[in-house]
């Protein structure tokens, strides 16, 4: 059962009856839209839009008695008693995420922020399950880049790293040993790393599922651009298919960590990547001869826009985990 906490909110869509004649619809649109600003005009986020036959209001704030409700928590909020019962009301639900991207960055910058969010969530969910009074719980999303690093996951092999440290030097690249599922893998410049801090408590408590919709995201993203991704079985991350000439390559990786079911840490899409610094590594631990890594770049013949992949997954995180981006935080 989802957890639905202070900070949720619904998007309630309000559907007139199709027989009422232009001016009726027109005035139960106009009320509808007066009374519910009415009713919420103290929260500046809440929005009414209206389109042909229908009311959309979006951004209505839970109430705390709907919390943990499950599928009847429409059934209690006092919005729904304002409406006769000729009226379709569909509910969905929907979270903010505070989005934030922050372009190029060092990848122990980027893990000590994300730690920090990490742990205020996990701290956030202790203090609500102890006291009455609930403090609001957040979710964000990061996108960045990193300056050349190697990543070693918590049950990953040191020798699946192929330098030493004079050769890590020499390279130019960073090392870091992390809590992240998965074994080692390579960031740098032009590759769009996300990092969803989600309480999967406010989403879904499947682990499974979490990834599957991780690597959904992706797969979605790279159709966008003509690139059919899929998955590949007993791996994580998205693939691309062998070919009469290439092999079966693997453009996207994914490794995660949840506790308490927040999440951090997440994916790495290889858009514009120096695929040669992934011959320092066994790349995911994956060393058979019919595997590679590839790039969108590498894939397409041409150098795509960043900005554009960016676009693109940002959307489909908002389609796929049901959510709503909120004002983006400062650092």
């Amino acid at each position: 059962m989802v957890k639905y906490g202070v900070g949720d909110h619904l998007a309630l869509i309000v559907k007139l009856p199709l027989k009422l004649k232009a001016a009726q619809d027109k005035h139960k649109l106009n009320t509808l839209e007066k009374e519910s600003k009415n009713m919420f005009r103290e929260k500046s986020n809440f929005m009414v839009r209206k389109k042909s036959s229908c009311v959309l209001l979006k951004n209505v704030p839970l109430q705390p008695e709907i919390k943990n409700s499950g599928s009847n928590k429409h059934h209690y909020h006092p919005i729904l008693q304002q409406f006769p019962q000729t009226i379709q009301i569909s509910v969905v639900m929907k979270r903010f995420v505070i989005f934030q991207d922050l372009e190029q960055v060092s990848y122990k910058e980027a893990w000590q922020y994300q730690q920090k969010l990490f742990d205020r969530a996990v701290e956030v969910k202790r203090h609500n399950r102890k006291h009455t009074e609930q403090l609001e719980q957040q979710h964000h999303l990061l996108f960045c880049e990193h300056p050349p690093v190697y990543t070693l996951g918590r049950k990953g092999k040191l020798d699946h790293l192929l330098l030493d440290e004079k050769g890590l030097a020499d390279e130019g690249i960073e090392f870091f040993k992390i809590n992240r599922g998965g074994d080692i893998t390579y960031h740098g410049p032009g590759q769009l790393v996300a990092y969803p801090i989600f309480d999967l408590d406010h989403f879904f408590t499947d682990v499974h599922r979490y990834v599957r919709t991780l690597e959904e995201v992706v797969i979605r993203s790279l159709s966008d651009f003509g690139i059919e991704g899929q998955r590949e079985k007993g791996y994580t991350g998205v693939w691309l298919a062998e070919t009469d000439n290439k092999p079966k390559r693997k453009i996207c990786a994914i490794g995660v960590h949840l506790s308490r079911w927040v999440s951090m840490h997440g994916f790495a899409l290889n858009v514009n990547s120096n695929l040669s610094h992934f011959n320092h590594i066994v790349p995911c631990g994956i060393a058979a001869e019919d595997k590679t890594v590839t790039s969108m770049e590498k894939e397409l013949g041409r150098e795509v826009n960043m900005n554009e992949v960016k676009a693109a997954v940002k959307e489909q995180f908002s389609t796929l985990f049901e959510l709503e981006y909120a004002t983006t935080e400062s650092q």
